[in-house]
């Protein structure tokens, strides 16, 4: 019997309609990933209990590069260690120190050399050239400690996030000496040394173009950040701060400057314990940077005043009466010795020496020779000297007037011949501005009476 093929296409349409949704089914399936029941985790943890084997800590996070990139990119930890302990320890100290900036400086120079010998038909020599600079770019000593710092940084996070996080702060606060100890190498380049603070930021800036692996966006970021973490101090001293305030203010200028690091933990991590592993060597270098910061010289004198002076009073207020006259006596008896001394006016003995012509230059406009930095210096250090001493000398005159208001007065009694009383006397030993001050308000003053009244 003759079947027009029509049929034929007719029922095949038919039978893949009716085959095609289950397909499509089984595919989605293989497509889903397969999760896992949690009786089943439950199994495989009973199992490692009843073999004796330690059941495998999950992976920590890599930590994320601090963005001044002061902390090198992180690796994949290999499954087992590539170096020694001695290994290690040595080419961690010469990858910071030598390697690591000496390959960062070469490999453009050598990515220069290989397109020039492109340019100019040396394939051979450019072929070679790419291979050398193939070896800057990815140092092999420096690769192997990196490698050997992500193995143990994977040990110690499989012994407890605390061990962890010990390992993390340690790790990039190697790095963080590193780097001020290459900075601080730089400055005794004689061309290097800095005068005034726009040279620091020079300084700050060229290591970091010169040293950062990586191309030139990367090392432009990188000074961007380094000459930013130079100029939070001054901010953070300008607002009066001192000791580990200034360090705190500093330090939160740091995390400010640096928030999209955060944010970038933020966003990946998927829990408080995931957010520190990410973030650490960023906070460290925030808190490091901000270290060294304590406040500008007179305010960390005044400072210290302000906290000697607190000592005292405490001291004062535990004395009795009497002891705390006696010192005031004392006190005032050296206060004037000191002022007699300070006004007596000493012979000239010094004779007019002759002008000599000078050979300096004269300065450039806008530019402070070193003389005149120091002596403006020297002016600044004296009117501090001079506010110090005038908050001396109000202390003084405030701790006469609490002395002066413990003092009391002398009563007693007049009697005649035969022993009876016929009148009373109350003689006052504090002066006379207490006294005026205390009729006028009917009550024994205090020291806000005092300085009202002055």
């Amino acid at each position: 019997m003759f079947q027009s093929p029509m049929i034929d296409l007719i029922k095949k349409d038919e039978e893949e309609d009716l085959i095609s949704p289950m397909i499509k089914s089984i595919q989605n399936k293989k497509e889903q990933p397969v999760q896992k029941s949690p009786m089943i985790d439950v199994l495989e943890k009973s199992q490692y209990l009843q073999t004796g084997t330690t059941i495998p800590s999950p992976q920590p996070k890599q930590p994320l590069q601090d963005i001044a990139k002061i902390t090198p990119e992180p690796v994949q930890a290999p499954a087992e260690p590539v170096m020694g302990t001695a290994g290690y320890v040595g080419g961690k100290v010469y990858s910071i120190l030598i390697e690591k900036p000496v390959a960062a400086m070469a490999a453009p120079v050598s990515s220069v050399l290989e397109k020039g010998f492109r340019l100019f038909g040396l394939n051979t020599l450019a072929d070679q050239q790419a291979k050398v600079t193939e070896l800057y770019n990815n140092p092999p000593i420096t690769q192997n400690v990196k490698e050997q710092t992500a193995y143990l940084r994977e040990q110690a996070y499989g012994k407890g996030m605390l061990q962890g996080v010990g390992f993390d702060v340690t790790e990039s606060v190697t790095q963080l000496i590193g780097l001020l100890t290459q900075i601080a190498a730089t400055k005794k380049i004689p061309a290097l040394q800095g005068k005034d603070i726009m040279d620091t930021f020079k300084i700050m800036a060229g290591h970091a173009v010169a040293t950062t692996p990586g191309g030139i966006e990367d090392r432009l970021k990188a000074a961007v950040y380094r000459v930013g973490y130079s100029m939070t101090p001054f901010i953070a001293n300008s607002t009066g701060a001192t000791g580990l305030t200034a360090v705190t203010v500093d330090t939160m200028l740091n995390t400010f400057l640096t928030s999209p690091t955060y944010m970038e933990a933020y966003k990946k991590a998927k829990s408080p314990e995931e957010f520190f592993q990410m973030a650490i060597p960023q906070l460290v270098m925030d808190i490091g940077m901000a270290w060294n910061t304590r406040g500008y010289p007179a305010n960390q004198k005044i400072a210290e005043y302000n906290k000697m002076w607190s000592k005292v009073e405490g001291q004062v207020s535990k004395l009795k009466p009497e002891e705390f006259v006696k010192l005031s006596e004392e006190v005032d008896k050296i206060y004037q010795a000191q002022q007699k001394v300070e006004t007596e006016v000493k012979p000239e003995t010094t004779k007019p020496v002759a002008e000599t012509p000078t050979t300096e230059k004269p300065a450039e406009s806008g530019k402070l020779e070193i003389p005149e930095f120091i002596q403006k210096a020297e002016n600044v250090s004296k009117e501090t000297d001079q506010i110090v001493q005038k908050m001396i000398e109000d202390k003084f005159q405030e701790l006469k007037v609490i002395r002066d208001m413990k003092l009391s007065s002398d009563k007693g009694i007049i009697k005649d011949s035969e022993g009876r009383t016929i009148d009373r006397y109350n003689l006052s030993n504090r002066p006379l501005w207490y006294q005026e001050l205390q009729k006028e308000l009917g009550r024994k003053p205090n020291t806000l009476n005092y300085e009202k009244k002055l």
